[in-house]
């Protein structure tokens, strides 16, 4: 059964219609992954992303703003990724990436998506994020690694938190 994020992606990416919601916040989510997709889809410069992707911008921030489900946010990561150019990844990415995708659509736990983004980032080569990136990809990268590793992700009503 297809989830509701990923059935409005499409309506979106298929242009059968606008998806409900407000635009998101641009700094925050609801969650630490949501935050840190945000944060770095906003550092991969417009240059190497598709054309389509400024079509549907607007709604996938809204949706990843909103996404408490750890597969949807690994789903969100994977329609970022689709639409960079392979001029914007290392090499080594285009063995990988069948497997990420893989790894993608088993996504159960924010420590799985955490680190599908960690990897994606990883493999982001400095020419396609913006310069800026290098001064807050340090922070960035711990922030998210410490969900990767467990660190004390928990619910609380209704929102997940860093402990």
């Amino acid at each position: 059964m297809l989830n509701r994020w990923f059935v409005a992606f499409l309506v979106a990416l298929l242009g059968v219609g606008p998806l409900a919601g407000a635009s998101a916040d641009p700094t925050q989510a609801a969650t630490p992954v949501g935050t840190h997709l945000l944060t770095f889809e906003r550092a991969v410069k417009w240059e190497v992303v598709s054309k389509k992707w400024a079509a549907i911008r607007e709604d996938w921030m809204s949706a990843v703003a909103s996404a408490e489900n750890p597969a949807d946010l690994a789903e969100a990561t994977l329609a970022l990724e689709s639409h960079m150019d392979w001029s914007s990844v290392e090499a080594a990415w285009k063995k990988r990436r069948a497997s990420w995708v893989e790894d993608v659509k088993r996504t159960s736990t924010m420590r799985e998506a955490a680190t599908l983004l960690l990897e994606l980032e990883a493999n982001t080569l400095w020419s396609a994020v913006q310069p800026a990136w290098k001064d807050h990809r340090d922070t960035w990268v711990k922030g998210l690694t410490r969900v990767a590793e467990g660190g004390g992700v928990s619910k609380s009503g209704g929102k997940t938190r860093i402990d």
